[in-house]
């Protein structure tokens, strides 16, 4: 018997090391429709800051994907079969069941304790979420501040954990400063030593310096006819400067766009607006700027997320405002449009009752 078990053991170990040379990660999972028998799947990694794939195939509506990981990682799924979700490739057996017959599609993943907590995650948000619904009688910003509460409450308690950590790098662009100073105050040193942590602790520092209350911070770049415009060069000439960092290819600052028109059609005479674009491509910009309609003034250095206008902002998220007045003080970030028209009007008053 002892040496049948070693038998059965030694030929799953073939099997999985069979995937690869050094196999040490097996993610596999359901998927409950039949018109996917064949179809392959494939994970993208990191190994020593390269990239790389794990490869699997649809078979009688199962899939096992295995392969080597040199560190654990998390990862964004992109399955044409399903919406995007998250995975945490670590050692051992990752378990992923796709429902797609019946209504949305349903994903869970778990397996290992990581998997796990971002399913708990997950369970808990669809539930907070739903009590959200019912109640009516609170504006979106509150229903905003009681979302991001909740969010921050489930993290801070794993934040220590490789689930934590992920959670909190795809969630903690809806955090506060005050919230920040306390996720990054629950933190170990070991923690905090993670990349991932490190590069939002750097932007965290920069959206400190460039807070409500702190002095504007100056940048430059092109204008899309070829010439350098500096902020400063905008700052006091009306009452505000409102800075959108924004990019052709984001949805969010897109559909943001009608709302920013309005406040311009409304108080241009003293409001500038900048948009600072996150482009690569040079036409994708210009063209979205033409057929989005957008009348302000626009610059771009065209090197994406290592923008150098966003880097002195800290801005790891768009759509990402800063509202700043005359003075040049900071008057906030990432404001909502009613907000920005409320401090508008606030300013105005006075001026037109002196007049």
């Amino acid at each position: 018997m002892k040496n049948f078990t070693f038998f059965l053991t030694t030929l799953f170990l073939i099997a999985l090391t069979s995937c690869t040379q050094k196999a040490n990660v097996l993610v596999k999972g359901t998927i409950d429709d039949g018109d996917l028998e064949g179809k392959e799947l494939v994970i993208n990694i990191k190994n020593n800051n390269e990239t790389g794939q794990l490869k699997g195939t649809v078979k009688n509506h199962h899939f096992e994907i295995c392969g080597h990981i040199d560190e654990p990682q998390w990862t964004v799924v992109r399955w044409e079969i399903a919406p995007p979700f998250l995975v945490i490739l670590e050692a051992g057996t990752v378990s992923i069941d796709i429902k797609l017959t019946d209504g949305e599609p349903e994903i869970r993943v778990g397996g290992t304790e990581s998997n796990n907590i971002l399913q708990q995650f997950t369970d808990r948000e669809k539930e907070f979420e739903t009590a959200l619904e019912a109640e009516t009688e609170l504006s979106e910003d509150e229903l905003f501040d009681k979302y991001r509460e909740f969010v921050k409450g489930e993290i801070i308690p794993q934040i220590n954990t490789l689930g934590g950590k992920c959670l909190f790098s795809n969630y903690f662009y809806l955090f506060t400063l005050p919230d920040l100073d306390e996720i990054f105050g629950s933190m170990t040193d070991k923690t905090l030593q993670d990349e991932r942590i490190k590069r939002i602790h750097t932007a965290y520092e920069l959206q400190k310096a460039t807070a409500e209350g702190e002095t504007y911070t100056d940048f430059s770049a092109k204008t899309p006819e070829g010439t350098t415009l500096t902020l400063s060069e905008i700052v006091g000439r009306k009452e505000f400067v409102l800075v959108d960092f924004w990019a052709s290819w984001c949805g969010p600052c897109r559909a943001s766009m009608p709302q920013m028109k309005q406040l311009y059609d409304k108080y241009g005479e003293y409001l500038d607006i900048l948009g600072v674009s996150l482009d690569n491509d040079k036409d994708a910009w210009t063209g979205a700027i033409k057929s989005l309609d957008l009348p302000w003034k626009h610059i771009s250095d065209l090197k994406g997320w290592d923008s150098e206008p966003a880097k002195k902002y800290g801005v790891r998220s768009i759509p990402c405002t800063v509202l700043i007045n005359s003075k040049g003080t900071i008057l906030g970030r990432n404001l909502s449009h009613e907000k920005i028209a409320e401090i508008i009007e606030q300013t105005l008053n006075p001026l037109e009752e002196e007049s």
